[in-house]
């Protein structure tokens, strides 16, 4: 093991776990694997966090504060909850090893509870009853999760498979083109806003 050339900080550690999430996934992270990506020894870690869950909070939290809003927000809550939800979508794309782990993990932090407060907030602005803010925003959260993962990884259909050469059994599929397999950021707002106004428009 190469002998760090600086002492060993908290940025280091979760920079380090992210980047092995990344490349393995949450379940294969461990204190044995993350020390030796960093040089030290797995005892080392426990100087700035006690235990793997408190790693894994990090990641959250870390994985929450890349999210990169425009340098202009718009004031309609509407818009604002789209800006949102694309910055969250950009991010997720951009780790989708983390997917499970944002999914799954309760918010265990201030600061990455702070991520599910503030569109929690922007989309109170709706009128909406609590109890419908809290289900379109699950709808919301649900939505950009699966996006995510499809947009991160989508392999392109080759010229020769069926769906692009029997036009007989896949006529439906031909005739849609490049928008079945297409996960791209357009759609993803178009779809938003559609979820968005389906809620404020039942309960109008």
């Amino acid at each position: 093991m190469t002998p760090r050339e600086r002492p060993l900080t908290r940025d280091d550690v979760l920079s380090a776990a992210l980047a092995l999430v990344d490349q393995q996934g949450y379940e294969a992270l461990s204190m044995r694997k993350l020390g030796t990506a960093l040089g030290v020894e797995a005892m080392s870690l426990y100087h700035h966090f006690p235990n793997k869950d408190a790693i894994l909070d990090g990641i959250v939290e870390r994985v929450f504060s890349e999210m990169r809003m425009p340098e202009h927000l718009p004031e309609e809550w509407m818009a604002l909850a789209e800006e949102m939800f694309v910055a969250f979508r950009r991010v997720v794309a951009e780790h989708p090893n983390t997917i499970a782990l944002l999914a799954r993990r309760p918010l265990n932090t201030g600061g990455s509870a702070d991520f599910v407060e503030a569109p929690l907030a922007v989309l109170s602005r709706s009128g909406l009853a609590p109890e419908r803010v809290g289900k379109l925003y699950q709808s919301l959260v649900a939505y950009a999760f699966g996006h995510a993962f499809v947009a991160s990884d989508r392999p392109v259909a080759p010229v020769d498979s069926p769906v692009r050469t029997d036009a007989d059994r896949y006529a439906a599929a031909q005739a849609a083109g490049p928008s079945v397999s297409v996960y791209d950021e357009e759609t993803f707002r178009e779809t938003l806003g559609h979820i968005m106004r389906g809620f404020t428009e039942s309960d109008g």
